[in-house]
C-alpha cells in the first residue's frame, strides 16, 4: 500500500472494477491486471501546471518530467529513475526519438517508428522492459535460488506488441516472456520479428483464434489465482499502465517539436492528434496529456472496418456485432478474406483487427467517474460508482454481446474530447497510393488509416489547426499492403525504397515457435512446461540446460512445486545402466543440495540426478563435475561423463564424415571416452579413479544403441544448410539438441 506522506493521488493506483484502491506503482506495473479484472488507474491524473516550461527538454527530459508525476521518488529515485529513461531510448535511430515530419500544410507526421522493432509500441516496451529489470533486481538484492523473484510476462499481440515486448525483454534477468499471436493473421514480417529471437527467456505461441481470442486467454491467466501464484504473471499489453504512461511522452513532445518548427504554430495554440486505434491504448495516452494540460481541440480515433469503437461514438452503444451477409466479407476481393465467426475482419491493417478494445475501459472509469460528480457526494462515492458502472457494463459485454446505449451525458462528455472515423481497405491503399504520388512518402496501412481520417477531420475543423496524424509502424512490416497500393508505380521498388537492412534475410534464420488450441487451459500447460522445466529445447545455447541426458528421467508435465518435482521424477525405459547409481536412495539427497547450491530445481530434474549445474557461471563445467561427483556419487558420475562424451565424439566423427571416408568405429570412441573420463578422475584421488573406471566400462558398453541414434542426429546437425539442425529443432525435439549441444560443449573444451 502506498502511503500519503510519499505519494500524491497521482502516484496511488485503483482498479477500474472498485476491487482496490491505494497501490503502489511497483505493485501495478508487477501484477499487470487487477484482482477482480479490472485495470489499474491513479487515483487522479496530475495536472502538469508548469508543462510549457518543458518546450526546450529533450526527449529522456521530458520523460523524467512526466513519469515523476506518476512515480513516486520513495519507490524510484531521481537518479534511477533517470537512467531507466536514459537505457530506454538509447535504442533509439536517432536523438529524437520520435519526429515530426510535415507532410503538407497542417498537416505533420509524428514517426514512431525508430525503435528496435519498428513500431510505436518500442517506445513504451523499451522503458517497460528496464522497468521490470530494476524492479526486480531491487526485489532479489542478497537472495539466491528459489527466494529469487521470477516474473513470468505473458501477452497477446496483433503483431506489433509481440516484437517490441521481445526486443523489450529478451536477456533480461529473472524475467520470462511468453507472447501469444494469433495463427496467421499477423504481417509475415511481424511474424518473423517474433519467431526469429531464439533467446532462452523467449517464447513464442501460435493460437488458433483471432487477437481477441489471445487476449481473452491472458486475461483468464491473470484471472486464475492458481496460475498467477505459480508463475508469477506479469503483463506486457498496454493492459499494463507503465504502457500507458510511456506513451504520454510524445504528445508532449511532438506539440513541442510542432512550435520549434513551425513560424505559425506557438506554445498554447490548439492541435488535433489522430490516432490509427485498435485497442485503445494509445490514444488513451493522448487523453491522459489533455488532461494534464495540453491544448488539444480534438482526439481523432482512426478505426479499420472493425469498427466498434467508430459505432459508439456515433450510436452511444458498445457491441461485438458478428458481421453477416455481404458485411462479413471484409478487406478485398482480391486478398479473398473473410471475417472470423464472431466478427472480426482481417483487414490491409492488422495490427488493429480487434473485435473488444481493452483500454476502452480506462476511458469508461473516467465518464462514469465525471457523470457521478453530477451528484455533487464525494470522491469515495464518484470512485465507487464508476467501479461499479464499468463492472456492469463489461459484464453485459462478456454475457449480451455489447452494452448500451449509454447515458446522454456520458456519451456528450466522451463526444467533447473525441470524433471518430471509419477508414475501409480500399481507402487505406487510394491513401497510400496518393500520398506516395504526390510526396513520394510511404505509408503503412495503419498510418495511412490515420491520414486519411486527418484529411477528413481537416475538413471539420476550424480553420488553420494543425493535425498530428500519428504514424504507427514502418511500412516494410506490411509489405504486402504497401506493394498492393503501389504495384503500377513504376518508379517504386520495395527493397530499394522500403526495406531496411535489418530485415533482409529474416525468413533464412532458425525459427522457434509453439503452435497452441484457442484454451486458456491448454496454454497455461505450455507456459508452465516452458517455464518450469527451463526454456525450449531448441533454445540454444543458453547453458542448454543440458538437454543432453534428457533421455535418462521422465518427470511429470503437471509438475509446478518442490514436492512435485520429487515425486514424480522416475528412471527413463531406456536408461540401460542407470540403475548402478540407485537413484531412489540419492535422488532426493542430490536435488535438494543441487538446488540450495544452484538454485535451480529445473537443471536437476531435467537430466535426473546427474545433471546438477551452475547457471550463469564461468566455470559451469567443472562445478557440474563437481556437483555430480560430490552429491550424487561417482556412479552418477561415470554414467553422466560418459554419455556426454559420447555425443561429443559421435559428433566430432560424423562431421569428419562429411569430408573424408571411414573413421573410428564407435566402440573404439566410447573405449577412449572412459579413458579420458578416468584420467580426469585421477587427478582427484586414486580410489574414485578405480570406482569410475569399473562402472565407466559398464554404463559405456551398454550405452552402444543410443550411440547410434546420436551418429544419425548429428549428421543432421552438420548438413549443409547452416541452420538446418535449429529448424529441426522443434520437431526432432530432444535427439536434434543433443548433436548441436555436442558441438558447444566440444568448442568449450569439456
Amino acid at each position: 500500500m502506498a502511503t500519503d506522506s510519499t505519494h500524491t493521488q497521482s502516484q496511488v493506483f485503483l482498479s477500474t472494477r472498485g476491487g482496490d484502491y491505494g497501490l503502489s506503482f511497483e505493485t501495478v506495473v508487477l501484477k499487470g491486471l487487477a484482482a477482480d479484472g479490472g485495470l489499474f488507474l491513479p487515483h487522479e491524473i496530475p495536472s502538469a501546471t508548469e508543462w510549457q516550461s518543458w518546450k526546450d527538454l529533450s526527449y529522456q527530459e521530458l520523460a523524467f518530467q512526466i513519469f515523476s508525476l506518476y512515480i513516486s521518488r520513495s519507490e524510484i529515485p531521481a537518479e534511477d529513475l533517470q537512467g531507466i529513461i536514459n537505457r530506454s531510448y538509447s535504442t533509439f535511430r536517432g536523438d529524437e526519438v520520435t519526429p515530426l515530419v510535415q507532410l503538407k500544410d497542417n498537416l505533420h507526421l509524428l514517426e514512431l517508428f525508430h525503435g528496435p522493432s519498428y513500431s510505436f509500441k518500442d517506445c513504451a516496451l523499451q522503458f517497460l522492459g528496464n522497468l521490470f529489470e530494476y524492479l526486480l533486481a531491487r526485489k532479489n538484492e542478497g537472495k539466491e535460488g528459489k527466494d529469487r523473484h521470477h516474473l513470468t510476462v505473458v501477452g497477446a499481440t496483433s503483431g506489433d506488441t509481440g516484437s517490441a515486448a521481445i526486443h523489450g525483454l529478451r536477456g533480461k534477468k529473472d524475467v520470462s516472456v511468453t507472447i501469444l499471436h494469433p495463427k496467421g493473421r499477423v504481417s509475415p514480417i511481424q511474424e518473423l520479428q517474433m519467431t526469429t529471437c531464439t533467446d532462452a527467456n523467449v517464447h513464442n505461441l501460435a493460437v488458433t483464434g483471432t487477437f481477441d481470442d489471445c487476449q481473452d486467454i491472458v486475461k483468464a491467466l491473470f484471472g486464475d489465482p492458481e496460475t498467477n501464484a505459480s508463475l508469477k504473471l506479469g503483463a506486457v499489453n498496454s493492459i499494463n499502465f507503465s504502457r500507458i504512461l510511456a506513451q504520454i511522452v510524445y504528445y508532449f513532445h511532438s506539440y513541442f517539436s510542432l512550435a520549434r518548427k513551425s513560424s505559425t504554430f506557438k506554445v498554447g495554440d490548439k492541435v488535433r492528434f489522430v490516432v490509427p486505434t485498435g485497442n485503445f491504448g494509445d490514444i488513451l495516452a493522448g487523453y491522459f496529456a489533455t488532461r494534464m494540460g495540453l491544448p488539444v481541440d480534438k482526439l481523432v480515433i482512426a478505426t479499420n472496418e472493425n469498427d466498434i469503437l467508430d459505432r459508439f461514438w456515433k450510436s452511444g452503444k458498445y457491441e461485438k456485432q458478428p458481421a453477416k451477409g455481404p458485411e462479413a466479407q471484409g478487406g478485398l476481393e482480391v486478398d479473398g478474406v473473410k471475417a472470423h465467426e464472431e466478427g472480426v475482419k482481417e483487414t490491409l491493417s492488422p495490427a488493429m483487427d480487434i473485435l473488444v478494445s481493452s483500454n476502452f475501459e480506462r476511458l469508461l472509469w473516467f465518464l462514469a467517474y465525471e457523470f457521478a460528480a453530477t451528484v455533487g457526494m464525494d470522491v469515495e462515492f464518484n470512485r465507487k460508482q464508476a467501479g461499479q458502472e464499468v463492472a456492469t457494463w463489461l459484464k453485459d459485454l462478456k454475457v449480451k454481446g455489447g452494452f448500451g446505449p449509454v447515458y446522454v451525458d456520458v456519451l456528450n462528455s466522451a463526444r467533447k474530447t473525441f470524433e471518430s472515423e471509419r477508414v475501409s481497405d480500399p481507402e487505406t491503399l487510394e491513401t497510400i497510393k496518393s500520398v506516395y504520388e504526390q510526396f513520394s512518402y510511404v505509408l503503412d496501412p495503419h498510418s495511412s488509416i490515420g491520414v486519411t481520417a486527418s484529411l477528413r477531420s481537416a475538413q471539420r475543423a476550424e480553420t488553420n489547426i494543425p493535425h498530428i496524424s500519428l504514424c504507427t509502424a514502418h511500412p516494410a512490416k506490411f509489405a504486402g499492403a504497401v506493394e498492393l497500393a503501389l504495384k503500377d508505380e513504376k518508379d517504386f521498388n520495395f527493397q530499394e525504397k522500403v526495406l531496411p537492412e535489418e530485415f533482409v534475410g529474416l525468413e533464412k534464420l532458425p525459427k522457434r515457435v509453439s503452435d497452441v488450441s484457442n484454451d486458456w487451459k491448454a496454454v497455461r500447460e505450455l507456459v508452465k512446461e516452458q517455464i518450469l522445466f527451463g526454456q525450449n529445447e531448441t533454445s540454444l545455447p543458453h547453458f542448454l540446460t543440458l538437454p543432453l541426458l534428457s533421455g535418462l528421467v521422465n518427470i511429470s508435465a503437471a509438475a509446478n512445486t518442490e514436492s512435485d518435482y520429487l515425486a514424480t521424477v522416475t528412471l527413463a525405459p531406456t536408461a540401460s545402466g542407470a540403475e548402478a547409481f540407485d537413484l531412489e536412495e540419492k535422488r532426493a539427497e542430490c536435488f535438494q543440495a543441487c538446488y540450495k547450491t544452484y538454485g535451480n530445481y529445473k537443471s536437476c530434474t531435467r537430466g535426473g540426478v546427474a545433471q546438477c549445474w551452475c547457471n550463469e557461471s564461468d566455470d559451469w563445467v567443472e562445478r557440474e563435475e563437481d556437483c555430480v561427483w560430490d552429491i550424487c556419487g561417482p556412479s552418477a558420475y561415470n554414467l553422466y561423463a560418459t554419455v556426454l562424451r559420447r555425443v561429443c565424439e559421435t559428433v566430432t566423427a560424423s562431421a569428419s564424415q562429411a569430408t573424408e571416408t571411414g573413421s573410428t568405429s564407435s566402440d573404439e570412441k566410447i573405449t577412449s571416452s572412459s579413458e579420458e573420463i578416468t584420467s580426469r578422475s585421477a587427478a582427484e584421488t586414486t580410489s574414485k579413479t578405480e570406482a569410475s573406471q569399473a562402472q565407466a566400462t559398464e554404463t559405456s558398453t551398454s550405452g552402444s544403441d543410443s550411440t547410434a541414434a546420436s551418429s544419425e542426429t548429428a549428421a543432421a546437425a552438420t548438413s549443409s544448410e547452416p541452420n538446418s539442425a535449429w529448424k529441426m529443432g522443434s520437431s526432432l525435439g530432444v535427439s536434434t539438441v543433443l548433436a548441436i549441444g555436442a558441438v558447444y560443449l566440444a568448442r568449450m573444451g569439456f
